[in-house]
């Protein structure tokens, strides 16, 4: 002020001249002792009122402790340096803090569920939710990928024009359709990553594909999708065989692990009648007869340009109709086997275009009492014939008894006969 006298020839007045438009008062806050050690999970004993009263008297408060009927019910005036007292809840956190939050236990609230909600199905979010958790727990890891790509995108796998729903303002050319299947996004992300030099990958995505339906209320029909991709090294450098690299048996026991935790029937795998567009080999996975999905390797010359320099594994799975059949499922307890297995393997010579599937499923449709399973163990082609071998593993057991392995051998036999009348194989 003296400054401003000086140098321009300011006349200094007397007194004071306040320019605040709104004085600040004190707002008036409700206390209730008793919601506070609600809220905190406190009792009486450990949180009581004049454990209140001295905390919030510390702060600066001035209590009145004496408004309307409720002399539990306090009305609290908070002090001017403390702006962030503006509610109960505020007041609530103060004398937890003194009290100490590392003082007050934890315990796990109590969740009411109402009755008539216990059998209620399980919802599209839940049942997606679980299968995440499937994937993580494979070691699987989860891509999100935006449902827009790019028509060359789809172009380049060959997909079908058909059915496409083009975005009409696109952020770039690269996502100016929506998608049709899973397959684009998780190539570019096996794109990305090899930029990045990683030598094994194995993805999963649980996302909607996109096709036109004139029919539909918003003309777009959306479809739950699963799709699994695997490359380069089985196992992380870490492990002792780091150099293996992950074959079609690696995807196909995913997918058998993915239908086994929805509790379906083991899926039935066989080549494809129709050519892919970017599958080759194409394996159809079914399952009570219904298509479940593709599987198979992306076709080279496709994956190059995703800088891919080995094999590429896709499996592409229909998540509604594994919802449906999953719900359809009725889960049956048994007991624990208490008698040991018994165990025998069976090598047929059988024609190459002979499928390995075809014998599997002789073998189950005798219904053999004493049969428990069998499985495909291993496959031989040698070079120079049209034949391969293919060596199965059946477990017999008895729910009653110990097998003798006269017991065993017979029915190995039976199946063995059964074999070579009904299929063009020799033992």
């Amino acid at each position: 002020a003296q400054m401003m006298a000086e140098l321009s020839g300011a006349r200094l007045r007397p007194g004071m001249c306040s320019a605040e438009p709104r004085p600040w008062t004190s707002p008036a806050l409700r206390f209730r002792p008793a919601r506070a050690r609600m809220l905190l999970g406190m009792g009486e004993d450990t949180i009581g009122d004049a454990f209140c009263a001295d905390t919030l008297t510390g702060l600066g408060c001035v209590l009145d402790r004496t408004q309307g009927s409720d002399a539990a019910d306090w009305k609290v005036s908070a002090p001017s340096h403390r702006l962030d007292f503006e509610r109960e809840a505020d007041l609530i956190e103060e004398v937890g803090r003194v009290y100490g939050l590392d003082a007050i236990p934890p315990v796990l609230p109590k969740v009411m569920r109402p009755l008539d909600q216990a059998g209620a199905p399980e919802s599209e979010y839940d049942f997606w939710k679980r299968i995440k958790g499937w994937g993580r727990g494979l070691g699987l890891n989860e891509a999100i990928n935006y449902s827009f790509v790019g028509q060359k995108d789809l172009d380049h796998l060959g997909l079908p024009v058909e059915g496409r729903i083009p975005i009409m303002n696109p952020l770039s050319e690269d996502q100016n359709v929506l998608r049709t299947a899973l397959a684009p996004g998780l190539l570019n992300n096996l794109r990305h990553n090899i930029a990045q030099g990683n030598a094994g990958l194995r993805l999963f995505e649980l996302a909607r594909i996109f096709t036109a339906d004139a029919e539909a209320e918003t003309t777009a029909c959306e479809r739950g999708r699963l799709g699994i991709l695997m490359y380069g090294a089985r196992h992380d450098t870490a492990w002792p065989n780091p150099e293996a690299d992950a074959d079609y048996q690696d995807l196909k026991g995913v997918v058998e692990h993915f239908t086994a935790f929805l509790h379906l029937p083991q899926p039935h795998c066989a080549m494809a009648d129709a050519p892919h567009p970017f599958l080759a080999p194409c394996v159809t996975v079914t399952v009570q007869g219904r298509v479940l999905g593709v599987m198979g390797r992306i076709k080279p010359d496709l994956a190059d340009a995703y800088h891919a320099r080995k094999d590429v594994w896709l499996a592409d799975i229909d998540l509604d109709a594994a919802r449906q059949m999953h719900d359809a499922v009725v889960v049956r307890f048994a007991a624990l086997p208490v008698y040991p297995p018994v165990r025998r393997d069976i090598t047929v010579m059988a024609p190459a275009a002979l499928q390995a599937g075809a014998v599997l499923d002789h073998v189950r449709g005798m219904k053999l009492s004493l049969l428990e399973g069998v499985e495909l163990i291993d496959v031989f082609a040698p070079e120079d014939r049209e034949e391969r071998n293919l060596t199965f593993r059946m477990t017999f057991r008895h729910a009653g008894r110990t097998l003798k392995d006269a017991e065993v051998d017979k029915e190995r036999e039976k199946v063995a006969s059964s074999l070579q009348q009904a299929l063009p194989i020799r033992l």
